[in-house]
């Protein structure tokens, strides 16, 4: 200190570049390494707020989820929580692809010989059935 009087508003420059560095009036450059959460991609100011976000629920739920999927694989889809992998499967557009899959032999016959067999001697039940019931009657 000099005795000279400063006010207390100092020209501070942030940078566009993303680097938190300030440089004062002294053109004394103070670097500040980013706090960041890669995580739940957020950066914060300080040590303090980057404790007290990591302390919090939300941010212990995201790390509890990380490296876990969940997946329909009749679907295809990937949902971010049991919770909503259980809405899909739930959902009617789910159960219609479930049924259509659990009865594709018998309704795409054209692209599969083995749904024309069964359908075939499906038929051919019906038609002996009918002929000794026939024959029974008369």
């Amino acid at each position: 200190m000099s005795g000279e009087i400063h006010s207390g508003i100092q020209n501070v420059i942030i940078p566009d570049s993303g680097n938190e560095d300030e440089e004062l009036e002294d053109n004394e450059v103070i670097k500040k390494p980013p706090l960041s959460c890669d995580v739940c991609s957020i950066k914060v100011t300080s040590m303090k707020i980057m404790q007290r976000h990591l302390d919090g629920r939300k941010h212990k739920a995201r790390v509890e989820r990380l490296g876990k999927t969940f997946t329909c694989d009749l679907c295809e889809i990937t949902a971010n929580s049991e919770t909503q992998l259980n809405v899909h499967l739930s959902s009617s557009k789910h159960k219609a692809k479930l049924l259509r899959k659990e009865h594709a032999d018998f309704t795409d016959i054209s692209a599969n010989r083995k749904g024309l067999w069964i359908l075939m001697f499906c038929l051919f039940c019906l038609f002996l059935n009918l002929f000794l019931l026939f024959k029974m009657v008369l």
